[in-house]
């Protein structure tokens, strides 16, 4: 068995079950939330966040199936995080993520406080990708 360390993706043969495992998976789901993700579009802001999730648990090597017609991970990663800095920024009044929260205050936990983990979550995944 060839191994490089000892989360549950970093061995041969974990590799290859997640390349099996995920060559089916609808990929083009989560690459669309992301491209196509429209500020203006309330209906835009789970699903990135969704597709974020998604990216965090299986945007890693060794487990993400890339084809020659997929975009790059670590361009959707890249890409997710800028979106998700974006909706909770206080100083963006574009956006109108953080006032479908009502309450919410930007130092306060709660909603910011989970996307900014996911952010943080999606810089691990970036650090992941340089060790390639």
């Amino acid at each position: 068995m060839g191994d490089w360390g000892f989360k549950p993706y970093e061995t041969d043969e974990a590799a290859d079950w997640y390349g099996v495992t995920f060559k089916d998976f609808n990929f083009k789901r989560v690459e669309e939330a992301i491209l196509n993700f429209d500020h203006t579009n309330e209906h835009c802001y789970e699903p990135i966040r969704c597709a974020a999730f998604i990216l965090q648990k299986i945007g890693i090597p060794y487990i993400w199936y890339v084809e020659d017609n997929q975009p790059c991970p670590v361009m959707l990663i890249k890409k997710a995080i800028s979106i998700l800095e974006k909706l909770i920024s206080i100083d963006n009044e574009e956006w109108t993520y953080l006032d479908m929260w009502g309450h919410e205050l930007p130092n306060e936990t709660g909603i910011v406080e989970t996307v900014r983990k996911q952010i943080e979550e999606l810089e691990e995944r970036l650090k992941d990708w340089k060790k390639q």
